[in-house]
């Protein structure tokens, strides 16, 4: 597809700069062990060009706007999951337990696939309980972008475009009942991880500054 061709070649360009004290992707990336990962479905686009070729699973929408996004992931060697919280979603928690209890990592959107933004829904507690991976919080910041008219903002950045991901600390998800304190606890962290992904660029400058 034209528009794959488009991605590819623009995430070519791109100026990405990862904040990782525990080293979490890269053990991710080598399969050491298994996590989920959460970022905002806003930044799904360059997320999963910074994903490319990782050994990661990510829940999908059945809806048609999904099959582009699978499309994707087929390409660039990633796992997609079909369902959501309103079409398929006890089957697609089954299998990304399965698939993280099989040494798969997952990447979640936890207010996707239809908003509302920055609103977490309770999707990645129980593959976190079942599995006992730890869920980690992923900012993302984009020095100059696109944004399209969609409930997330979804962002594209432009061509040569800084991306700076900070990934938070493990947030262990509990046993109890406190759904919406667990939600509430990680949409703050990633606030946070976001906030510091922001901040690189007022105090380094355009992306042009710190290559």
């Amino acid at each position: 597809m034209a528009g794959d061709i488009f991605l590819s070649m623009l995430s070519s360009t791109w100026k990405v700069s990862i904040e990782d004290s525990e080293g979490v992707l890269c053990s991710v990336a080598k399969k050491e062990y298994a996590c989920i990962a959460t970022f905002w479905h806003r930044y799904l686009l360059p997320m999963l060009c910074i994903f490319r070729g990782y050994p990661v699973c990510v829940p999908v929408s059945e809806h048609k706007d999904g099959e582009y996004v699978a499309h994707i992931m087929e390409r660039y060697g990633l796992r997609a999951v079909r369902g959501s919280t309103t079409r398929g979603g006890l089957r697609m928690i089954r299998e990304l337990t399965e698939n993280i209890a099989s040494g798969l990592s997952c990447a979640i959107t936890p207010d996707g696939p239809r908003g509302p933004k920055y609103r977490v829904q309770p999707g990645f507690i129980l593959p976190s309980r079942r599995t006992g991976a730890p869920v980690y919080p992923i900012g993302v910041a984009v020095s100059k972008s696109w944004k399209f008219n969609s409930w997330d903002e979804l962002v594209l950045p432009k061509p040569f475009a800084g991306i700076r991901v900070v990934v938070g600390e493990a947030i262990k998800v509990s046993s109890g009942r406190d759904v919406n304190r667990q939600c509430e606890t990680l949409r703050s962290k990633m606030v946070e991880c976001e906030e510091k992904a922001a901040f690189f660029f007022k105090t380094h400058g355009t992306e042009t500054e710190w290559k």
